[in-house]
Order: structure tokens, then sequence, then C-alpha cells
């Protein structure tokens, strides 16, 4: 009998789970929805800061916008009065055009970051073990507009290269900067860590040691997903809670650590490839020079290159910062329908400003006054 001990006490734990409600599965949680670029008409009078904008170097930014617009009906009578507009800036801009609020789905607020034009050494041979080539536009490489095959993907492109008749996606970062032969000429020799910081930057001007300095922009990327270095140390943990996640902070962390930091640099699968700019720079993916605190990098999926917005955010600082720009360039991370990077300059000043910028904000497109967008919402 004391075998069956047990089982008085086993059949009250079946019996009473048997009589526990059934507890529904949890609710699904709903798929994240796609952007979706919304226009709300408004009024200068809403635009925090137009009152006190001073307009300093703007209209050069838009003359060069209008150099890529002008062919566009729309956009004829507003570059054409823009000649000589300098002496009363702010009637121009308000008799011309019609801002409307940018949102998404409803919302308002997106990040805004900074990028700059990097300065660094440079030498046409490698001159030790730290340096990496800086690799112009490889012969192999293929670039397809996918928007030329559907039009839904405006936008949207593709690199890859040929392997048998098969367009496949190009080498990563760590097979080209593992020696991978990529039929891509070497423009200079520059520092694993400055060079890293120019693929981020996308443009920046090689000081050689006879004195010579060349600029470099943008050419194209290999099409790999872009990861940045800040998010690689943090899943590390080289980066504490809490820690500098800032560009300086990034850079003092990967010069104090060189062969981790090289080895952590090529998990970002992105590698750019440059070319040289002859003139003025650095060039914007607009194809015109760039003026500081004045052009934005933004999405081209949801902003039209060229466009006038006004930007309503703060500086690193806490400083307000509400200004008209120009969405003359893009970025691999500059991805959304509220998303910017403001391009500060150039230089060590600029590098501070551009490397610590991350707030949230929203801005305003300026449109042609008789233009009403397609995705424009009534109030």
């Amino acid at each position: 009998m004391r075998l069956l001990s047990w089982f008085p006490a086993l059949l009250l734990v079946l019996l009473v789970g048997a009589c526990a409600p059934t507890l529904p599965p949890p609710p699904t949680p709903a798929p994240p929805k796609a952007p979706r670029l919304e226009l709300i008409p408004a009024s200068f009078a809403q635009l925090p800061g137009w009152e006190s904008e001073r307009f300093q170097g703007v209209f050069q930014a838009l003359q060069r916008s209008c150099a890529k617009l002008s062919s566009k009906p729309e956009w004829a009578a507003p570059c054409r009065a823009a000649q000589g507009a300098e002496r009363d800036p702010k009637a121009y801009f308000e008799s011309w055009f019609k801002p409307w609020l940018v949102q998404d789905n409803g919302v308002t607020e997106g990040l805004f970051t900074g990028y700059y034009e990097a300065e660094l050494k440079a030498s046409r041979v490698q001159k030790h073990a730290d340096q990496v080539p800086l690799l112009g536009l490889p012969a192999d490489l293929i670039s397809a507009d996918l928007s030329l095959f559907d039009s839904s993907l405006k936008g949207k492109r593709i690199e890859g290269r040929l392997e048998k008749n098969r367009l496949v996606p190009y080498y990563s970062r760590a097979e080209i900067e593992g020696g991978r032969n990529t039929a891509a000429p070497i423009l200079a020799w520059a520092d694993a860590v400055d060079a890293h910081i120019l693929s981020i930057q996308g443009s920046g001007r090689l000081m050689f040691e006879d004195g010579l300095v060349h600029r470099l922009g943008f050419a194209a990327s290999n099409g790999q997903s872009f990861k940045g270095i800040g998010k690689i140390l943090k899943e590390k943990g080289k980066i504490p809670e809490g820690g500098d996640a800032s560009m300086p902070g990034i850079e003092r962390w990967l010069r104090a650590n060189p062969q981790e930091g090289r080895r952590l640099m090529a998990e970002n699968p992105r590698y750019i490839f440059f070319r040289k700019i002859e003139g003025e720079g650095p060039v914007g993916s607009l194809g015109v020079a760039l003026t500081p605190e004045r052009s934005l990098a933004v999405d081209p999926a949801f902003i039209t290159l060229g466009t006038p917005v006004f930007l309503s955010t703060r500086l690193a600082g806490g400083q307000n910062f509400q200004r008209l720009m120009m969405a003359q360039d893009t970025g691999s991370a500059i991805k959304g329908v509220i998303r910017g990077d403001i391009f500060f300059g150039t230089g060590a000043q600029a590098y501070e400003k551009a490397g610590r910028q991350k707030e949230s904000g929203r801005y305003w497109l300026l449109l042609p006054r008789d233009v009403v967008p397609e995705n424009a919402l009534r109030q």
C-alpha cells in the first residue's frame, strides 16, 4: 500500500488542472507600419524660428539646387525669381513657396544627425602596415536602378558583379580589405581609422606630405548593408551603457585598440568607393557642392533632392537649430520619412559638431506655391 500512497495526491493535481481555465494565447503584435510620407499644409507663421532666420548662405545653396531643378515647369519661375532676391529673402520665400509639415503615419518627429568633410593625411604608396588603400570605382561593379524595372521601386538600387552571367552581390568590406581583387584603382593610402571615418562621411580632403591636397567624393558603394561601428562596439560591450558613443569617442577607442578595432570595423559589410573631385566640394548626391549648415542629407525615396526644407531641431549642446536647409545629399544610414543628416562643413570644428549630433526634430518642405503634392492631407 505504501507504493500507492502518492496516488490520491496525483489524482487531486490532475483534477485541479482539468478544472483550471484555459488562458487565451497572447495577442500577436501588429506588424510595423510601412513608412508613409504625409504632407500637412502649413503657414510660415507655424515654422518655429522662421521670424529670426537670417538666411546667410541660403541663396548660394538654393541656386545650386536650381541648377538641377529649373528644368521642371513648377520650379522655373521660383528659380528665376531667386536671382537678386537676396535683398529680401524672407519676402521671396513667402511669395514663391508654401510650407508643408512632413509626417510619417501621423508621426511628425524624427532623428537628425550630422556629418562633415573629413581631412586626413595620405600617401601615394603604402608607408606602414596600419594604412589601407582608398579605392576608386571598380571596373567590375554593376549598379542598377530598380525603378527602371518597377516604378514602385523609386529610389532603390542594387550593386553587384557578374559571375558566370549571373548578377551576384559585390564583395563585402571584409573580402575587399582582405585582399580580394576588385578591379578597383588605388587612389591613395591612409590610416585605417581615418579611412573608415572617411567612408562613413562619404567625402574628404587628402593632405599629402608634399603639401598637395586632393578632394575625394562618393563614387559608389558595394551595395552591402550598412552597420555602424558604434552599434558594433555596443553589441560587443566595448562601449558601456551611458559611455561616449559619439564619433570622437568611438575614434578614441579604435585608436587605443588598433588590432581589435580593425577586426570590428570589418564587421560593417558596406564599403565605399571614391572619385577625385575637381573644383568646389564636397559634392552631394544632387551633384552640387554642399553648403555648411545649409545642406541636408535625406532619404530620396521620400524627399526629392533639391527641395528647400525648414528644419527644427537642436544641436548636441542643446542650442536650437531652426533654419532653412536644402535637400542635396543622401547617405546609407539616412533612411525614413523624417530622417536627416546636417552637413557641418570641413575640419576639426565641423567634426566635433557632426560627431555628437543626434537629436529629434521635425521639418517642413517648401514647395512652389502652385504645387499640390499627391501626398497632401486635407485639414
